[in-house]
């Protein structure tokens, strides 16, 4: 069975610039999540950039 994850992450009042955010690779409820492709999606003021991120085990 394959299951969804989502993590959330919510930010705000950030000027301009770059920021890095670390992701401790839990699930919401504190499980390690396994290998696979996960999307992280960026979203700004009219502005929404997704990427494909794959993780290795």
């Amino acid at each position: 069975m394959v299951e969804s994850a989502f993590l959330y992450l919510e930010v705000e009042n950030l000027s301009g610039g770059q920021y890095m955010a670390l992701w401790d690779l839990l699930d919401q409820k504190g499980r390690k999540v396994p290998a696979g492709i996960y999307i992280l999606r960026a979203k700004t003021d009219g502005v929404s950039r997704s990427v494909k991120l794959g993780l290795l085990n």
